[in-house]
């Protein structure tokens, strides 16, 4: 998987350069904005990991333009490079969840840094996100989707939950009141047999072996995978 990065700057030269430079030295895909309004509709239809953006351009603001994707997407990394460091800017630019506030002119060095930085910080957070099982089958617990030896496996909310559970507190064991208080959330009156059922179902659709029964009543999920980011 390539990360996609757009850069806005209305300076047509300053943009060729940094752009050349980005796909010159990093394996990613880059797009390139001339201003707030093209940028804006260049995130939207490209949806970028990073976004490194002027502030003051001649027919709009860097801000406005940050601001708006903000109220859409808290996750896409944004840099900011501008000649200017008023105060007043600065305290802007805190709220809005910044990798990186560069002062211009900012050395190829820097930026070079600063890009390795973000990738890495987008790299941890997708393995954060899967929790492998084995070589082919892993969960993903941003979007809730269960992959068993390459194939799309649907689950119901109570099996999402349960699942999210054990993987939560892998390796440890987990008592049968636990997980229905986890489930129903004292919304009924505790039944063992309802924990069995769910514990019964969502084992048939992992690995074999992935969840054991444990002496005493307890369920645990094995993991003995490291968690990979997939290809």
């Amino acid at each position: 998987m390539k990360y996609k990065v757009l850069y806005v700057e209305d300076e047509t030269e300053t943009r060729k350069n940094i752009c050349m430079f980005l796909k010159n030295n990093f394996d990613m895909i880059v797009f390139e904005a001339s201003d707030g309004k093209e940028g804006f509709e260049s995130y939207l239809e490209n949806k970028p990991d990073i976004l490194i953006t002027d502030l003051n351009m001649e027919d709009s603001c860097g801000f406005d333009l940050i601001e708006d994707i903000r109220q859409i997407d808290t996750e896409i990394k944004i840099i900011i490079l501008s000649a200017y460091s008023e105060q007043e800017k600065l305290l802007r630019a805190i709220r809005l969840n910044l990798v990186e506030y560069l002062i211009k002119p900012v050395s190829r060095k820097q930026l070079k840094e600063i890009i390795n930085k973000t990738l890495s910080e987008l790299i941890d957070h997708e393995h954060n996100d899967y929790f492998y099982f084995n070589e082919t089958s892993y969960y993903n617990k941003t979007s809730t989707s269960l992959i068993v030896n390459n194939k799309n496996i649907k689950l119901t909310t109570s099996e999402i939950k349960i699942l999210a559970f054990f993987i939560r507190y892998s390796n440890q064991i987990l008592d049968s009141v636990d997980i229905f208080n986890h489930i129903w959330d004292f919304e009924k009156d505790y039944k063992v047999e309802s924990v069995r059922t769910l514990v019964k179902k969502i084992r048939k659709k992992l690995p074999n072996n992935t969840i054991i029964n444990v002496y005493g009543g307890g369920y645990k999920l094995v993991a003995i995978y490291p968690s990979t980011k997939p290809d």
